[in-house]
């Protein structure tokens, strides 16, 4: 019996560039965190943001203001730090001395004639 091998709605999705889906990802994660957050801020109604946001006529507009804010700063520092927090492959040398050459100080005199 044959099996089809169809990728997944998430693999077709996603880039297929690694880094890309790995940039992806990382801001999705963070956009989702930024969600979360703004849900708890309103459910608790912290500085009465919720109360002051029902009350007015821009409900919507403000409501998504404060959506696509949090996201975006979320989704963004935490695309960064995975970036920054990512090992770097030590660079191989390409040629020459396979060794780093012992540093031996050299007496230099100044020059008095210097060409003009």
């Amino acid at each position: 019996m044959k099996t089809l091998n169809t990728p997944s709605l998430l693999d077709r999705l996603l880039p297929k560039n690694p880094i890309w889906r790995f940039m992806v990802v990382h801001w999705g994660q963070g956009m989702i965190i930024g969600a979360g957050v703004t849900g708890a801020l309103l459910y608790f109604d912290i500085g009465h943001l919720r109360t002051l946001m029902v009350h007015s006529n821009v409900l919507i507009p403000a409501g998504l203001l404060l959506f696509i804010g949090f996201a975006s700063t979320f989704g963004g520092v935490l695309c960064a730090s995975a970036v920054m927090g990512l090992e770097e492959e030590p660079e191989k040398p390409e040629g020459g001395l396979r060794e780093i050459a012992e540093l031996v100080p050299v007496r230099v005199r100044p020059n008095s004639l210097r060409p003009e």
